[in-house]
């Protein structure tokens, strides 16, 4: 495995990662049915991503542009608890999308989704465009202050983790590839590191 593909010790995710860590501490997931959360709990859905451009002038737009739709549709899984009707596999190469997928199925296991929005702070920080395959690094602050578990059953919110602050640090790494098209390969969450 290189240094570049996501490793699930690592934390490849920082959203479920935390919130998979609210139900071991609480107990707090209950199995439904039908995995779907009750009628009077609210959801904000994110808008379809904007088309992706691959603008050989702009490389760190699109490496910006890439970034933001892969988390997008990110939201929109964790909000569902399930990627079937994303389109994260346009964004992310397959191990980030093995890896979001296995805790995507531990949050539906336990009874959980999430809803609000998740606030970045994408900055390109390495891009090199003339290695081959094309290279990117993005480092963004993640907000989660308008991020909430909820329980699928109850519909009740459930409190993220006390221990992680409510702002963290995460970096993305992307490759460009044959069709042109920018891909993550890694992502990985860096919860302690507060910004």
């Amino acid at each position: 495995m290189s240094d570049r593909q996501v490793r699930p010790g690592v934390g490849a995710v920082a959203l479920c990662g935390a919130v998979l860590l609210c139900c071991a501490v609480t107990g707090c997931g209950r199995d439904t049915a039908d995995g779907k959360a009750p009628a009077d709990a609210a959801a904000v859905v994110p808008s379809a991503p904007p088309p992706v451009s691959e603008s050989p002038e702009d490389p760190a737009g699109a490496v910006r542009e890439v970034y933001g739709a892969m988390w997008s549709e990110r939201m929109k899984a964790l909000q569902m608890a399930s990627a079937e009707e994303t389109d994260l596999e346009r964004y992310v190469a397959p191990g980030v999308l093995r890896v979001f997928e296995e805790e995507l199925a531990q949050l539906k296991k336990d009874g959980m989704v999430m809803r609000g929005e998740v606030g970045h702070e994408p900055e390109v920080s390495v891009l090199d465009a003339g290695a081959k395959p094309s290279r990117a690094t993005v480092k963004d602050c993640v907000d989660l202050s308008k991020w909430q578990p909820l329980d699928t059953t109850t519909g009740w919110p459930l409190p993220l983790p006390g221990d992680q602050p409510p702002r963290h640090r995460a970096t993305a790494e992307l490759e460009r590839g044959d069709g042109g098209r920018w891909t993550v390969t890694a992502y990985v969450p860096h919860r302690s590191r507060a910004c």
